[in-house]
């Protein structure tokens, strides 16, 4: 019989028992990881819109290739915001480590998140953190929920497209003076 989880757990050394030295260079460590996903959270969603422009972009693909390419767009669109909910539990992750080493060696305490990255985007009053990260996420959604549409869109059309013209093309509009 194998002892329950809690007991198997590898007990953490408190930071009482780390050298100053080596908690400063945690701190180091932890604040250039919080960078590295914070920058990784405003670069997925613009290049994802980039590849998006370049598949919509070539819009002489007929039916089937438009069909094929919003497939792909939502797939890697999903793939994307899974990415981006990575990126953002990482930046909690290192600034919750960052406010736990400041508590401990005396610093003015300049990093408190919430691990639970829903709890902190759904809380009451939306920290800046969150405030400056949404419109990332939105964008993805966005774009994601417009491919959904525009793959259904094609899938219900009874009109087949010709290569060359495009379903996104302008509609003519006739203005009639009388």
């Amino acid at each position: 019989m194998q002892a329950p989880a809690a007991e198997q757990a590898v007990p953490q050394k408190a930071l009482v028992d780390i050298p100053t030295a080596a908690l400063v260079e945690q701190l180091k460590q932890l604040n250039e990881r919080a960078r590295m996903h914070a920058s990784r959270l405003w670069q997925l969603p613009f290049a994802y819109l980039g590849l998006v422009a370049l598949i919509v972009g070539k819009s002489d693909l007929g039916r089937w290739g438009l069909l094929a390419a919003s497939l792909a767009i939502i797939l890697i669109g999903a793939s994307v915001l899974f990415a981006m909910l990575g990126a953002y539990e990482g930046i909690s992750r290192a600034g919750n480590g960052i406010g736990e080493i400041e508590r401990h060696l005396g610093l003015r305490q300049t990093a408190s998140l919430s691990t639970d990255w829903l709890a902190s985007m759904a809380q009451h009053r939306v920290n800046r953190l969150a405030s400056h990260f949404l419109p990332y996420f939105f964008l993805v959604t966005a774009v994601v929920l417009g491919a959904i549409f525009f793959f259904i869109a094609l899938l219900w059309s009874k009109d087949d497209v010709k290569p060359g013209s495009s379903m996104l093309a302008p509609i003519p509009i006739r203005f009639e003076v009388r």
